[in-house]
């Protein structure tokens, strides 16, 4: 009997020659025929004996992101052949000699419209380096376990790693399909058929034996899916994980996620108070800031007005400057360190020069008409005024920031 064979199709090797690279081809040059390799991924029936058969298949060296769903039994193929077993074959050329005995796939014929089983050369795949040879299938010999050890094969125990592997994986799909059950809690690579990444690792949660498929939750976006390991591919994640099980060893396979993601949240947090604390502390110094700014605009236009040598009363070139900032940029009137939190203190403090600089107009229309004591007692009356108003604003001007602050 064909060592570790299965039923099931996702996962195999297989190989197909097109009907249009075929069209003028002959049996007996099987060997000069445009041969493509690949692997099936995922599979819209657990079996090929059905005619709808549907398989997404990745080519040999091609970029799996140009994989594609193909009809098994669609006219596009003249033979198609999936992956049965492995056999010993005689390879000519090794990298222990000539003429050895070498591990190979041996393949199952889903397709054959030139009439390729009658054929004496069929195809094989050498387990290593996946190269194709065509050999008679009467001179094959079945791989048994632990043939690796018996004399005519010992020259060749560095295929050991090969086989190893390849046992391993039948071994793994055995008990996705017969014992699901006992995988609740494993971790498995499953086969994303749709998206932009190719695998996706996961917890397996449950298993239906209604629809057999297994729930599992995706490490990715942690949240549940439901697969059906007899349709798309899946591999077990861990060292001797499948030894284990088959042994009936517990190893307790948990969710590492878990763990993962409090921490992210508790690093969360903490960078979140820590930006809390900033944002307390930025907040603080643009109030001291805007508070150094507005008494230093306070002190700059208490006495926007002097007089020159002919007793004309002008404006002081203080004035001047400041005014011609306020048309450019209103928001140069107050140094809000970019704090756009304070917005309430530009507002303040521009409703503060812009009251100066109106007061200072009117001061300087009225003491054009005024002149001797007149001029000296409307001058006090000003300045007291201004003086006045300015006090309150900028009180009501820190009240405002204190609020601010508070909420």
């Amino acid at each position: 009997m064909a060592y570790k064979w299965r039923d099931e199709i996702v996962g195999k090797r297989f190989l197909c020659v097109t009907t249009v690279s075929s069209s003028k081809i002959k049996v007996k040059k099987i060997n000069e025929w445009i041969w493509r390799q690949g692997i099936i991924r995922a599979s819209n029936r657990p079996h090929s004996q059905h005619n709808d058969l549907t398989v997404l298949v990745e080519y040999d060296g091609v970029d799996w992101r140009k994989r594609e769903w193909i009809k098994v039994y669609d006219q596009q193929f003249t033979v198609f052949l999936i992956e049965y077993s492995i056999v010993w074959s005689t390879r000519k050329e090794t990298v222990v000699g000539q003429n050895n005995h070498w591990l190979a796939l041996n393949f199952k014929l889903l397709v054959d419209k030139i009439g390729l089983r009658e054929s004496q050369l069929k195809p094989i795949e050498y387990l290593d380096d996946r190269q194709l040879d065509f050999v008679n299938y009467n001179d094959l010999k079945l791989y048994e376990e632990g043939d690796l050890t018996k004399t005519p094969y010992k020259s060749v125990s560095c295929l050991d790693k090969y086989i190893r592997q390849w046992a391993e994986f039948q071994n793994s799909q055995k008990i996705l399909l017969t014992t699901p059950s006992v995988l609740v809690g494993y971790r498995v690579k499953v086969y994303r058929s749709e998206g932009t990444t190719q695998w996706y690792t996961a917890v397996i949660l449950s298993y239906n034996e209604n629809t057999k498929e297994l729930t599992l939750t995706d490490d990715t976006v942690l949240e549940e899916r439901n697969e059906d390991p007899t349709l798309v591919q899946m591999k077990l994640i861990g060292d001797g994980v499948v030894e284990s099980i088959l042994k009936g060893e517990e190893i307790g396979i948990t969710p590492r996620r878990r763990a993962c993601n409090q921490n992210s949240r508790e690093s969360l947090t903490n960078s979140n108070n820590t930006i809390k604390d900033s944002n307390y502390n930025s907040c603080s110094s643009n109030i001291n800031s805007n508070n150094n700014s507005a008494n230093c605009n306070s002190k700059k236009l208490t006495n926007p007005i002097s007089s020159n040598n002919n007793n004309q009363p002008t404006i002081n070139s203080n004035h001047h400057i400041h005014h011609s900032n306020r048309v450019k940029n209103p928001n140069n009137l107050v140094n809000n360190n970019n704090s756009s939190n304070l917005n309430v203190n530009d507002n303040t403090n521009n409703h503060l020069t812009t009251t100066t600089i109106n007061n200072n107009h009117q001061t300087d229309s009225n003491n054009v008409n005024t002149t001797g004591n007149e001029k000296r007692l409307l001058l006090n009356q000003q300045h007291q005024h201004h003086h006045h108003n300015q006090q309150q604003d900028h009180h009501q001007s820190i009240q405002n920031q204190l609020i601010v602050l508070l909420v």
